[in-house]
């Protein structure tokens, strides 16, 4: 994405995000339409993962934009953006483990791996990133392992480095079963 295109990005969030109304309910309200073949039609399903799937939904045609809930919500935080964006992106949200639709995972993982088991599962070769709070931790780890397939970062509110190696225990416990 050249500059003009990252502008471009940057002023529709903004927009958006000044536009925004209250914040989505904690439960995913989102039906799991069947998956469409038409391009920019809205596709909802799961995407398979070691030790669990995660469930997406994805809209839109053009440059792909990955949208990234905080530890709190599940996608359906981005659903009254969603439309909106995907008139200009191929937009993909997701329930990251343990959130909206995707179930707590059975098995130790890494959100990094996860984020990369989505992508390629979808096609998606290269990405701009939108986190919210430990959804945009996530997409800076993601960009340093995966700088190649990284095309822009926008983070809002995110959490800091400690929390993210007292999650990474945490979720390694809780998969273990000691919790």
């Amino acid at each position: 994405m050249n500059g003009a295109g990252v502008a471009r990005l940057g002023g529709i969030l903004f927009a958006l995000a000044s536009c925004a109304g209250a914040p989505a309910p904690v439960e995913n309200p989102r039906p799991a339409p069947a998956a469409v073949s038409a391009p920019g039609a809205e596709t909802a399903g799961f995407v398979e993962v070691p030790g669990g799937r995660l469930a997406f939904v994805e809209r839109g045609a053009g440059p792909a934009l990955v949208l990234l809930h905080d530890g709190l919500l599940p996608s359906t935080t981005w659903d009254e953006v969603l439309p909106r964006l995907a008139e200009h992106f191929r937009v993909l949200a997701y329930d990251r483990r343990g959130n909206g639709r995707s179930p707590v995972s059975t098995a130790p993982w890494s959100e990094v791996d996860d984020l990369e088991a989505l992508l390629v599962a979808r096609g998606v070769a290269r990405a701009s990133l939108v986190g919210s709070s430990s959804g945009g931790e996530l997409a800076l780890d993601y960009a340093l392992a995966h700088p190649e397939r990284v095309e822009g970062l926008v983070l809002a509110g995110r959490s800091s480095a400690d929390s993210r190696s007292r999650r990474t225990s945490a979720r390694a416990g809780c998969a273990a079963g000691s919790r």
